[in-house]
């Protein structure tokens, strides 16, 4: 059985940063990485549902591939969606944290951007539909999708 814990996860001062670099679209693109992903999801996790906390990831990285004249359709919805989701239910079932970095200790598996390949085939995570849109894995199940989580993914 998995015990739940209450998100009160905290940001640091250097999360805190991160976040306004991003929000203003000042965060270097070239350091936009896989592990820059998770911690904007954990930053705009911690004060948000995952609603709202997937519009504002979704606004601050459009923002971002806009302001530095990147093609808007680099941005991926099923990537990004998968991976809130998943930082969502860690941050759900561990200990509150008072950092990124102290989350990323605790959970060091989501720093291999290969794990969502054991949900999805390329062709579907690589499809034109699953950039535009939330798509459901194809190989494996993820342990958070409920039938209420699942709104109009596909």
């Amino acid at each position: 059985m998995t015990v739940k814990h209450q998100i009160s996860n905290r940001a640091s001062l250097n999360d805190q940063h991160f976040q306004v670099l991003m929000e203003s679209g000042q965060y270097p693109l070239s350091e936009f990485d896989h592990e820059a992903h998770l911690r904007l999801a954990y930053v705009c996790l911690i004060s948000r549902d995952v609603v709202m906390a997937l519009d504002y990831c979704r606004d601050v990285i459009n923002r971002l591939l806009r302001l530095n004249k990147v093609d808007p359709h680099k941005y991926h919805e099923t990537i990004t969606c998968a991976w809130l989701m998943t930082v969502r239910q860690r941050m759900s079932d561990s200990p509150s944290t008072d950092s990124f970095a102290s989350f990323i200790r605790q959970h060091p598996e989501l720093t291999d951007n290969r794990l969502i390949r054991r949900h999805y085939s390329d062709s579907r995570l690589f499809s034109p539909l699953a950039r535009e849109h939330f798509l459901l894995p194809d190989k494996q199940p993820f342990g958070w999708v409920s039938p209420s989580s699942l709104g109009s993914a596909v």
